[in-house]
């Protein structure tokens, strides 16, 4: 994301380095690299700071909850001992991939699919033992986001930079573009997918011109923004008891204003199924919101990230927010995950790598080992 200058798709989250660079100087977009740490003192001598690992996407395993996946900077990584330790699960995929989306099949929890920022999608059905290419009829887009349907997992939708909406049915062997309906994709795209999971065929998507909806599996789109106005959508949960209830994480960068957040930035709230919205923002003091979880045993219980502010919690359906940011020492947000099983338990992946909290967010501890640091020039 870029806020000040232009870049090719200015707006997209998943491009979480080139938006946490531009959110610290609105002056000319600037020229970064991202490299491994060199562990020799006498090169790191004089360097930036090292920073944890920059991780765009998280899953966890529905079948074993300690086990979870990061998308990164750096490819793939895994943790079976919920976060405590991360290992690479990088065979087949490019040499340093970086990782914008991921999603794990919720019937056969060993199949996952990686959506990469440099274009295509890779599919593991051996928890990322190994990965293969599966871009048949997918150009090369970015892929900021991936959503299966709970009901027939070999359907999956990729939310794509500059491409839209793109659907499988056989489980990633080939793609068509699924975007009737939805405005031109050329210069915006797709950063937020969302399943109603009691109306499988019904799915939103959040993109830089705001949310839309589909009741017929991507076949066709309708707007749905009554309520926000001028404003991208970059992130949707739904609630899981109510699927009519269903909230978005919104905000539009700007290259000519002062302060790249416009009016329409916060926490939007749809209660007949994104017929019309309303901003339930009291007590946000930070409105880019880029991330959201809703926690599935109590879906009054929401999370919203934002980039350049803390980690928010509301008990009471979006009405009011308060910070929950105690341990966290990193900010902009980008994937936030809740156990299933274990819904006191959540996870943020952001700029500065993993955090978990096993209270609801009352504290936080990094759980970043393994992960390679990287350093930025």
């Amino acid at each position: 994301m870029r806020p000040c200058g232009q870049a090719k798709y200015g707006w997209i989250v998943a491009a979480a380095l080139s938006m946490a660079l531009a959110l610290a100087s609105c002056g000319e977009p600037a020229k970064t690299e991202v490299v491994p740490v060199p562990t020799n003192p006498k090169v790191t001598a004089g360097m930036p700071e090292e920073v944890a690992q920059i991780v765009s996407a998280l899953v966890i395993d529905p079948a074993a909850p300690a086990t979870l996946y990061a998308g990164t900077r750096n490819g793939v990584f895994k943790s079976t001992d919920g976060g405590g330790n991360w290992v690479a699960v990088n065979t087949g995929l490019r040499d340093m991939l970086p990782i914008s989306a991921l999603a794990i099949d919720p019937a056969m929890s060993t199949t996952l699919y990686a959506g990469s920022e440099w274009g295509g999608v890779y599919k593991s059905t051996n928890g990322g033992g190994n990965w293969v290419a599966v871009n048949t009829g997918l150009p090369d887009y970015q892929v900021n986001d991936l959503a299966i349907d709970p009901a027939a997992p070999t359907t999956l939708y990729a939310g794509t930079a500059g491409g839209g909406v793109f659907k499988s049915t056989d489980g990633g062997g080939s793609w068509s573009a699924a975007n009737t309906g939805l405005p031109d994709m050329t210069m915006t795209g797709v950063s937020a997918l969302a399943i109603d999971p009691a109306t499988h065929t019904t799915l939103y998507a959040g993109t830089g011109t705001g949310a839309f909806k589909s009741t017929d599996g991507g076949a066709s789109w309708v707007a749905v923004n009554t309520g926000p106005t001028n404003t991208g959508v970059h992130a949707l949960v739904i609630d899981p008891a109510t699927p009519t209830t269903l909230y978005a994480g919104a905000y539009t960068v700007v290259s000519s204003s002062g302060d790249p957040f416009i009016p329409g930035s916060g926490v939007f709230k749809s209660t007949n199924g994104g017929g019309s919205w309303e901003a339930v923002n009291t007590g946000l003091t930070h409105t880019a919101v880029n991330a959201l979880a809703i926690d599935p045993a109590a879906p009054s219980t929401l999370y919203a990230g934002t980039w350049g502010g803390p980690l928010f919690k509301s008990a009471n359906g979006g009405r009011s927010w308060e910070a929950a940011k105690a341990g966290l020492t990193g900010t902009n947000f980008a994937a936030l995950v809740i156990d299933p099983s274990a819904p006191a338990t959540l996870y943020a992946g952001t700029f500065h790598g993993v955090f978990k909290s096993t209270n609801r967010g009352e504290s936080w501890e990094a759980v970043s080992t393994g992960l390679p640091k990287i350093i930025l020039r």
